[in-house]
């Protein structure tokens, strides 16, 4: 595209000042860009790391499930399993980078322990309680990470 514009000190000095103002929206853009990058590979990183450790964590409760089969059986083990009544709320809100909205995950977890008597119950069934409270906190942060992607 050509524009015609006539040769006059007045329209060179708004051609200036015009330029000038786009080189520095163009600094500022390019600076917005880099801490944005910057974050993006920041939760990146983040997220495989807590993706890693979410995957272990639930191959550990399995692992610990299993012993307390084992240990109490199958059938003993879902009727005691009946008696707990664990609350979950999910919130989701969100927080701005340079005018962009990443999602935040909030997980709370009601838990009003005891639920069983101990007699005849397991170690690890409040081992395995435990540790699967702890890997829905890590879901919900695995899912923060991988929605602000």
């Amino acid at each position: 595209m050509r524009v015609n514009i006539a040769a006059t000190k007045t329209n060179l000095l708004n051609v200036k000042r015009s330029f000038e103002i786009t080189r520095e929206g163009y600094e500022l853009l390019d600076q917005k860009r880099k801490i944005l990058m910057s974050e993006l590979s920041a939760i990146m990183h983040m997220a495989d790391k807590l993706q890693s450790e979410f995957e272990t964590a639930l191959q550990k409760g399995y692992a610990m499930l299993d012993k307390a089969v084992v240990v109490m059986g199958r059938k003993k083990l879902e009727e005691v399993s009946f008696s707990v009544n664990i609350k979950s709320d999910i919130s989701l809100s969100q927080r701005k980078i340079m005018g962009v909205d990443i999602p935040v995950v909030s997980l709370v977890i009601l838990d009003r322990p005891p639920y069983y008597s101990p007699y005849d119950v397991s170690l690890y069934v409040e081992e395995v309680r435990l540790k699967f409270k702890e890997i829905l906190q890590m879901l919900a942060q695995v899912a923060e990470k991988r929605v602000a992607l």
